[in-house]
């Protein structure tokens, strides 16, 4: 604090001095302290908050900012401050500083940036996915490996078809995940569906990968069996029987008996198949029977025994040559 006066001659020398005054000199900036912040890493839609003490009072409430955008004083007392703001992902991202600027009653400007919010706008990716092969089928295990860009809050959600599968393991941020499917899943193309939060809460979502799925078993729609004698319904011995088969879907090859006897199968295509057998002396005498068995599909699904045509007519055995009897001559 300083004092003055002033006093005046006139030219005849009279004087007169004015009372003494004072004023206070103040070079000093004000200084913010007992700074606290929001704890723990925030996401977008978070409010985060500073409370701080100023040094002296101030002209105006202080200018507040968190990451580079303007906090809201939500109250204050005395010379303390409250300030607020709800992140909407324009601020820094990972260290957004708060700095807190203000104007003492002498005009003094005092700054501070020394604290910071950690901040995470970003949610975690699944950059690395790789699925059981295909197709699979009921009872099939299969399994998802994949790894996450981040640390996540706990471990990640992972679907098949719509239902859960179970963690097998996990080391850092890479995660594997296993199923044994029970028919409940998609059929056809099971989506994987990978769910995780962040430290922050942020929540990455993954439905790029799929496994196909087959529940259904193959059928033979169209079995017909024939002979090679110039009745196709009749055979006889060193005639061929041939059976001709037509899955519902690509199978693997049949195992087929005709007249009790393995027959020889040749594939025509991925959906059809062709079996023959060439009777023998001492097969026997009859309807000619077969069975088709032991065929799947890619899948693995198993399909039923067939012993019976769809169409058509079945084809009887005869190796008795004719005889003559009653025999009457001139």
């Amino acid at each position: 604090s300083h004092n003055w006066s002033a006093t005046c001659w006139d030219d005849l020398n009279n004087s007169a001095s004015s009372s003494t005054r004072s004023f206070t000199v103040d070079s000093t900036s004000p200084t913010f302290s007992a700074i606290n912040v929001t704890s723990g890493t925030q996401k977008s839609g978070n409010l985060v908050w500073a409370n701080f003490t100023a040094s002296e009072a101030l002209l105006s409430d202080p200018n507040v900012t968190i990451g580079g955008q303007p906090a809201t004083k939500s109250s204050s007392g005395g010379n303390s401050y409250y300030y607020n703001r709800t992140l909407n992902d324009t601020e820094t991202e990972g260290t957004a500083t708060v700095s807190i600027t203000g104007s003492d009653l002498a005009g003094n400007s005092g700054t501070n940036n020394t604290s910071t919010i950690s901040t995470d706008f970003t949610a975690p990716t699944f950059p690395s996915i790789n699925v059981t092969s295909s197709p699979a089928t009921n009872l099939s295990l299969v399994w998802v490996n994949f790894t996450v860009s981040e640390t996540l809050q706990s471990d990640p959600a992972v679907t098949v078809g719509g239902q859960s599968a179970t963690k097998f393991s996990n080391t850092s941020n890479s995660y594997k995940y296993t199923r044994i499917l029970n028919g409940a899943e998609t059929e056809g193309t099971a989506t994987v569906l990978i769910n995780g939060t962040d430290l922050a809460g942020n929540v990455g979502t993954n439905n790029s990968s799929s496994i196909t799925t087959d529940f259904t078993t193959p059928t033979l729609p169209a079995v017909t069996i024939s002979s090679s004698n110039s009745n196709t319904s009749r055979a006889k011995v060193g005639d061929s029987i041939t059976v001709n088969i037509t899955a519902s879907e690509a199978i693997t090859a049949p195992t087929v008996t005709i007249a009790g006897q393995s027959a020889t199968v040749t594939t025509v295509s991925s959906t059809n198949y062709r079996a023959n057998y060439t009777m023998q002396s001492n097969d026997t005498e009859g309807q000619v029977n077969f069975s088709i068995s032991s065929y799947a599909d890619l899948a693995g699904n198993t399909g039923a025994t067939v012993t019976a045509i769809t169409n058509g007519t079945n084809v009887t055995f005869d190796k008795t040559s004719p005889t003559f009897s009653s025999i009457n001559v001139t």
